[in-house]
């Protein structure tokens, strides 16, 4: 059994007959990546847009169920326009990073594209750590977050 193995994992060992990605293999491995990456790609797509969608209703359900209202500065509800626009801010990363990203693989720096979409990425992960009271979306539109 352990030679029939053997044979049929051929290609995929490597001298010492330990597992390796040999180039035939390879292009398994990219495919899956690739299969990874966009559905990764397409999961965040559809959530901004139920996102935007849900800010021309003023927050949506969710909003509503958790007991959160968003308000300008002298304390009233936003407008439509401020919450679609609050919504844009909050999103705007993800077609920055996608066309970032697509420019950088195009040319051949894939693993340099990780860092350097991932390093603004960071920094406004680390803003938002810094700042929970108020994020940067928020304060671009104007906006609060305070319980309904």
């Amino acid at each position: 059994e352990i030679e029939r193995a053997r044979v049929v994992l051929r290609p995929a060992l490597n001298e010492q007959g330990n597992l390796s990605m040999s180039p035939d293999m390879n292009g398994v491995n990219t495919f899956t990546t690739q299969v990874v990456w966009w559905a990764a790609g397409g999961v965040m797509l559809w959530a901004a847009l139920f996102s935007l969608i849900a800010a021309l209703f003023r927050g949506g359900v969710l909003m509503r169920a958790l007991g959160i209202a968003v308000v300008r500065r002298d304390g009233a509800d936003a407008s439509r326009w401020r919450m679609v626009w609050r919504a844009c801010l909050a999103w705007s990363w993800l077609p920055a990073a996608f066309f970032a990203t697509a420019l950088l693989n195009s040319s051949g720096h894939a693993s340099t594209s990780i860092i350097i979409v991932g390093l603004p990425l960071l920094g406004l992960l680390i803003w938002s750590a810094a700042m929970p009271h108020r994020s940067l979306p928020d304060r671009l539109a104007g906006t609060w977050l305070v319980p309904r």
